[in-house]
């Protein structure tokens, strides 16, 4: 009996620990950005580098293995119910089972704390460039599409479209691409380290982030990041460097994305750098869409150059035809949650908080 009584107490103490050192970092972050620079830094892209070099993605084999296990323990316990020896297992086994989802719960909650939760709430990105969000004004948003559109027409005449005038990506050494293109951004500013994975896709399970409506992930208890590869090309670069700026310690989606900003904008490849451009100008355009009345934001929009117009009618296809509408008002709701529990006050939509950081960025 004492020594089952120990195992709740480690278990407990797995839990404690995990969550007293998230409670400590949301409320001292300075603790925060000493473990992001100390502490997470030197150990986990390190790890999240050698994790990437196997070819499939680890969360993808749990994914896979998970609902087999669960039926083969069920069809286990079914089969032990017809027998006396078996019932007397099946009962000791019922009796475990509050321990073991104590011990998956505080190893889980562990692993999420030490590889991400603490990072939430580090110093900004924007420290290392000397910027700062501030209240801004309609002119001031305006401007700033005005200024995307310029940079976005230099690069469309040097990428590639196919027979119906849409972007079409070069994936040659995409992964590879990517992680240069983020060390290069390391260069410039700093603040990313200069370890970066090779970020991987979902072979089995790729149609459920179509249906969700999931650009790309990173997750923290396998350390690995994932695209989806279905998603609108156009997005892609961006989508790969915003889940390496998760691996690098960076959680917070604003930040994610400002970084993938910057990294496709300094990048010398113009499939990144069109990247890059086109999505500020979408999340620009999302900003707008709240400030104006629809004769104004439409006589905006069509400012936008041709190819631009036509890779946005081409994601809006996509969405049409993948994306299931209920299953992605659940699963942003529960990711607005966890944003929200996060230090992300504003949710899914902190997403669009980038375009703060561009007015600032641009001031």
């Amino acid at each position: 009996m004492k020594k089952v009584y120990k195992f709740w107490l480690y278990g407990i103490l797995i839990m404690l620990v995990a969550i007293g050192f998230l409670i400590f970092s949301h409320l001292n972050p300075r603790f925060s950005q000493w473990y992001a620079i100390n502490i997470h830094q030197n150990i986990f892209p390190h790890i999240s580098l050698l994790i990437s070099y196997f070819p499939f993605s680890i969360y993808e084999i749990g994914l896979l293995f998970l609902p087999i296990l669960i039926f083969f323990f069920l069809i286990r316990d079914i089969i032990r119910l017809f027998s006396k020896t078996g019932r007397e297992l099946f009962v000791k086994n019922i009796k475990k089972t509050p321990l073991r989802l104590l011990y998956i719960i505080s190893i889980l909650l562990f692993m999420f704390t030490f590889t991400s939760g603490i990072n939430y709430t580090r110093n900004p990105y924007t420290n290392y460039i000397d910027i700062s969000a501030q209240p801004s004004h309609l002119d001031d948003l305006i401007h700033l599409f005005h200024h995307l559109i310029d940079q976005a027409t230099e690069i469309v005449d040097y990428v590639e479209i196919d027979g119906s005038g849409i972007f079409v990506l070069n994936r040659e050494n995409l992964v590879d691409e990517a992680r240069r293109i983020m060390l290069n951004l390391n260069n410039y500013y700093g603040g990313l380290g200069n370890i970066f994975p090779r970020i991987k896709t979902l072979k089995l399970f790729n149609f459920i982030l179509d249906k969700l409506g999931i650009h790309g992930f990173f997750s923290p208890f396998t350390l690995e990041a994932h695209f989806n590869q279905n998603a609108p090309t156009h997005r892609i670069p961006f989508i790969i460097t915003h889940e390496l700026a998760h691996t690098v310690g960076y959680m917070r989606e604003d930040e994610a994305n400002f970084i993938a900003y910057l990294a496709c904008k300094y990048s010398d490849n113009a499939d990144f750098q069109y990247s890059g451009f086109i999505v500020a100008i979408t999340y620009t355009l999302g900003a707008l869409r709240k400030e104006l009345n629809r004769e104004q934001y439409t006589e905006l929009y069509f400012m936008l150059p041709e190819q631009i117009i036509r890779d946005l009618v081409a994601q809006d296809s996509y969405y049409q035809r993948y994306v299931a509408q209920i299953p992605t008002v659940v699963g942003q709701r529960v990711y607005d949650g966890y944003l929200k529990l996060n230090q992300q006050d504003e949710g899914i939509r902190s997403y669009g908080k980038m375009v703060d950081l561009l007015l600032a960025y641009y001031r």
